[in-house]
């Protein structure tokens, strides 16, 4: 894999709905000569730690997120509040949800990105809807650049595809939290980003 940066793209004008939206993305993109190579998606379930982990001050983090990705598809991630993530096996979500002494999946919180996968040059470009359960919420975009896997030697190119996509010229994405000049871009700062959208996502108004 290379780098990846992505957004919660801004509801569109007037009543222009998620799928229109995705629409004009997925426009915006055929474009500039991309070719479709399939689908994406990514989920998140979200549990709540028990009373009994957190009367034992057995975690400070009372949420858990799993994360499961089509571009990992034998693998999940759990994530915390603190930004600790952890790569399992793609059964992790399963085992959790029989752990009922320990944590309880929360209700209405189980989000997922999902659209078609774009290939340009070194780059693959990834438009998709975000649902929270039945309901659409709104769109995002996800562009990865190949070749490299250092973020900073590649995030300004990663975001000019970004912008020009998205036609918005000064469009600039912060580098993911922590990142250094050596930094090496894993799939786990691709999960971070996701929660991160979800999480606005979660909390803003339906589209």
């Amino acid at each position: 894999m290379g780098v990846s940066t992505l957004l919660a793209v801004p509801p569109g004008s007037g009543k222009s709905t998620t799928l229109q939206q995705l629409s004009d993305l997925e426009q915006r993109i055929l474009t500039l000569g991309a070719e479709k190579v399939g689908n994406w998606a990514v989920k998140c379930i979200s549990y709540q730690a028990t009373t009994v982990l957190t009367n034992a001050h057995l975690t400070s983090n009372r949420t858990l997120h799993v994360m499961h990705s089509s571009e990992e598809p034998d693998s999940s991630f759990a994530l915390t509040g603190s930004g600790v993530c952890v790569a399992g096996d793609k059964d992790l979500a399963p085992i959790i949800s029989q752990l009922t002494t320990f944590y309880s999946q929360r209700k209405a919180m189980t989000v997922e990105a999902k659209g078609p996968r774009y290939k340009f040059g070194d780059f693959v470009i990834k438009p998709g809807v975000i649902s929270v359960g039945p309901s659409a919420h709104g769109n995002v975009l996800e562009v990865e650049y190949l070749p490299c896997c250092v973020s900073l030697q590649c995030w300004t190119l990663v975001n000019q595809m970004l912008s020009l996509i998205m036609d918005q010229p000064n469009l600039r994405r912060p580098l993911p939290l922590g990142h250094t000049e050596d930094t090496v871009y894993a799939r786990s700062h691709t999960m971070h980003q996701y929660l991160q959208v979800f999480n606005e996502v979660r909390s803003s108004p339906r589209s």
